[in-house]
């Protein structure tokens, strides 16, 4: 064999390293959330995926398993902790034990708008929130949002908080959606979301509040005939990778990959505030539920009034510096 050839045989086996060697090295991204998989929320997740990739040259491709398919919070909490797991979005609410100072996202009333809302929840100011969640092995990398929280009943349309009283509403088994319904004179029935829609339609419930995305996504409509934009909460939604997996990418992937999702999240919010704009007509329009769409001055105060001793009760000694920084930063929100 010639001298010649084998090192045209060197260099084909080079060239061939050289054009694999990139697709040797991705690392796959196992990302779980809890969107249906064709709602809007879940589109914001694959364009974040397609960005990603796009801007890693490939070393970074998400696997998105939608719908809990990869397991509860909990347990897809476990597997970022124990590195079974690189991903997962999931509602800042759900890790509240583990990172105090979220619970103020979920302050009954707080928002007035979505400038307030990205005035607290992006940015240096909104990484404050996420504080904590790295002493049980998580990486808070950006808040996202799923959007305000609307009201629905079957009794009655809402307007004040004495239009709630009596009326049995689902809650979030957190603290503070129990106590801010039992302030307005509901009565919370802690219930998982998968039960909504048979609570609501065999009337164990008469009530529940979600994003006016979600109503329509979960076809609340059918079982509902009454819509307040009541706007009484905010959803954050918490991007998180598990410690072992960051740890295990090189410097230059781990920078680009937090990089990434905290710029993607002006993407998202526009994405999501785009869908959700539309989607009340629809619910009027076609689906022809009653809408409360705004809720006036007055009535505003009325609810504000109702939930004060809420925030009084959660905003403990420790948030007080945090929660004052938060309403300033509220208050000069354009």
């Amino acid at each position: 064999m010639s001298v010649k050839f084998l090192n045209l045989l060197a260099g084909v086996a080079l060239a061939v390293a050289v054009a694999t060697g990139p697709a040797m090295a991705q690392t796959v991204i196992k990302l779980g959330h809890f969107g249906p998989g064709s709602d809007a929320f879940s589109v914001t997740v694959e364009a974040f995926a397609a960005e990603l990739e796009a801007r890693s040259d490939g070393r970074l491709k998400v696997q998105i398993f939608p719908a809990g398919q990869l397991g509860s919070e909990k347990q897809q909490i476990s597997a970022l902790q124990g590195g079974l797991q690189e991903m997962l979005v999931t509602a800042a609410t759900n890790l509240t034990n583990m990172s105090e100072p979220l619970r103020l996202l979920d302050l009954p009333f707080i928002f007035g708008n979505y400038a307030e809302a990205d005035a607290v929840t992006t940015g240096d100011f909104g990484a404050k929130f996420l504080t904590g969640l790295e002493n049980a092995n998580l990486s808070g990398i950006a808040l996202w949002e799923n959007g305000f929280r609307v009201l629905t009943n079957n009794k009655h349309p809402i307007a004040m908080p004495e239009d709630m009283k009596g009326l049995a509403f689902r809650v979030i088994g957190a603290p503070v959606f129990i106590d801010t319904f039992t302030a307005l004179g509901a009565q919370p029935v802690p219930m998982p979301f998968a039960e909504i829609y048979s609570g609501l339609e065999t009337g164990t419930i008469d009530g529940q509040d979600n994003t006016a995305l979600t109503v329509d996504m979960m076809k609340y409509y059918e079982v509902q005939k009454y819509l307040t934009i009541s706007n009484h909460m905010y959803s954050a939604m918490a991007v998180l990778a598990g410690k072992p997996f960051l740890d295990s990418l090189s410097a230059e992937d781990r920078t680009l990959l937090e990089t990434v999702v905290r710029e993607f999240g002006t993407t998202q919010r526009k994405m999501l505030r785009e869908a959700a704009g539309k989607v009340v007509d629809t619910l009027a329009d076609v689906h022809k539920m009653e809408v409360v769409r705004e809720l006036t001055p007055e009535q505003l105060a009325a609810f504000r009034a109702a939930v004060a001793p809420v925030i009084a009760k959660t905003v403990t000694a420790g948030l007080e510096p945090l929660y004052g920084e938060m309403v300033a930063r509220i208050d000069a929100a354009e």
